[in-house]
């Protein structure tokens, strides 16, 4: 998992402008990519209808990078979710959340958080992170896992731990089709933010789900290339990684790790 140092020492990725009759498997054509990377890459399912206009990041894989790697270069695409009602359904137990996109947001009830919960770096433009779950920091951000760099850090959890949001936003993606990070939830949040939660065992979320700070979106394991039961957790500002630490509460409270 590269880290930013890493990432600056790579080409931007292509961007595609979407024109009258492109549709994703067209651009993965053009750019010999396939259209799950493009759609991961952008935050979209891979069935969503394109817009003329959109711009869309277009993933490049490099001899040094991991199958799978989130490359999120430059933004997202922003796509609008619907506002037709919808009746929101839990998932079957053991069922993992897809990335197919949900007819609309589906609200969840709101979280009580305390100010414990509060980043001191809140008021220099960063959401105010909580810690997603209690647990010991086996990987820091930028340490060398799997023969690359950490983007983010490693929690060592019990398997099935609740894992929660560490701020309120809405599901860009909750699905397993990236190799290396199992079962995989990203939320994107305000101010150009994204987290990303990896090898969990159940994701209780989908696309397009708005969660609140504090809300359990999934549960931990050891999926993708975790050896033991952990939680592999990011911070992108900008489609970069940044270091989570700085972003997350420092004294041991509630909501700090163990």
């Amino acid at each position: 998992m590269a880290g930013a140092s890493a990432q600056t020492l790579l080409p931007a990725p292509p961007v595609h402008t979407v024109a009258s009759g492109d549709t994703l498997a067209k651009v993965a054509h053009k750019y010999r990519v396939s259209v799950n990377d493009i759609a991961v890459a952008n935050g979209i399912a891979s069935e969503t209808p394109l817009k003329i206009g959109m711009h869309l990041t277009v993933p490049v894989k490099t001899p040094s990078t991991r199958p799978g790697k989130l490359q999120f270069t430059s933004p997202m695409a922003q796509t609008k979710p619907t506002s037709a009602p919808y009746t929101a359904v839990a998932p079957a137990p053991g069922k993992l959340a897809s990335s197919e996109p949900a007819a609309n947001v589906r609200m969840a009830s709101p979280v009580a958080t305390s100010s414990e919960d509060a980043s001191p770096n809140g008021a220099n433009g960063a959401p105010p992170f909580r810690w997603p779950a209690r647990g010991r920091v086996i990987n820091n951000f930028g340490a060398k896992v799997n023969g690359s760099a950490n983007d983010g850090i490693d929690l060592a959890v019990p398997e099935g731990t609740q894992v929660r949001a560490a701020d309120d936003g809405v599901v860009a993606y909750a699905g397993n089709e990236l190799k290396g990070y199992g079962n995989l939830v990203l939320v994107r949040h305000s101010n150009g933010f994204v987290t990303a939660y990896a090898n969990a065992s159940e994701l209780l979320v989908r696309r397009n789900d708005q969660v609140h700070k504090g809300q359990v979106i999934l549960k931990s394991g050891q999926t993708g290339n975790a050896v033991t039961p952990q939680l592999h957790f990011e911070i992108r500002k900008n489609s970069a990684p940044v270091d989570p630490m700085q972003f997350l509460p420092t004294d041991k409270t509630a909501s700090a790790p163990l």
